[in-house]
């Protein structure tokens, strides 16, 4: 049985962790894919959503010399991502099992079309497994504490989101804390009256 979760079907939240190649974004300053935060909530409506880039706090950076247009948010985007990466690894492996399982026990029973969806559901969830191992290396960067870069707040198109697409995704509900937000927010509302 395919249980995969429809792309279509993921909302966003204020303080979601997402994912996005801005390349294909006009107007944005950076480049390529970042982790950035959802500052409003998205929904099947919505075409786009407005994020604030996140980027790791370099080894030879002072957190409490950065820049006025930067806002240290400490590690608590890596103890999320790292979490989730556990607990996603974890559930992707119960599934292959379970999918292995089924197949192993009743595959001479199965109707040819359950018994393919089922190969294939093992497929995309053996891929997923693979890029999650990829993605420690990209996690570890935020260990040292995330930034968010305030003055780089932009509109992206839905279709820019590259993660999460999925519940196996890492990103997949991660969102930061309403204090994170509140000190993000603040710091944009400073900005902006200046």
């Amino acid at each position: 049985m395919n249980l995969i979760q429809q792309p279509s079907t993921i909302n966003f939240l204020s303080g979601s962790i997402i994912k996005v190649d801005f390349d294909s974004c006009i107007n944005s300053e950076i480049n390529g894919l970042h982790y950035a935060v959802a500052m409003n909530t998205s929904n099947n409506d919505n075409s786009s959503i407005t994020v604030i880039p996140l980027r790791p706090l370099q080894p030879q950076e002072d957190p409490t010399l950065l820049h006025v247009n930067e806002v240290y948010l400490g590690d608590k985007l890596f103890m999320l991502l790292n979490d989730r990466l556990s607990t996603t690894t974890k559930e992707i492996n119960a599934r292959i099992k379970e999918e292995r399982n089924l197949l192993g026990s009743e595959c001479f029973i199965l109707p040819k079309d359950t018994l393919n969806e089922s190969l294939g559901t093992i497929k995309k969830l053996e891929s997923k497994r693979s890029v999650n191992k990829q993605m420690v290396d990209e996690i570890n960067a935020f260990k040292q504490g995330c930034v968010a870069t305030i003055n780089q707040i932009t509109d992206i198109k839905i279709t820019s989101i590259v993660a999460p697409k999925d519940e196996f995704d890492v990103e997949y509900e991660v969102t930061l804390s309403p204090s994170a937000m509140q000190l993000i927010k603040s710091n944009y509302n400073f900005l902006t009256n200046i």
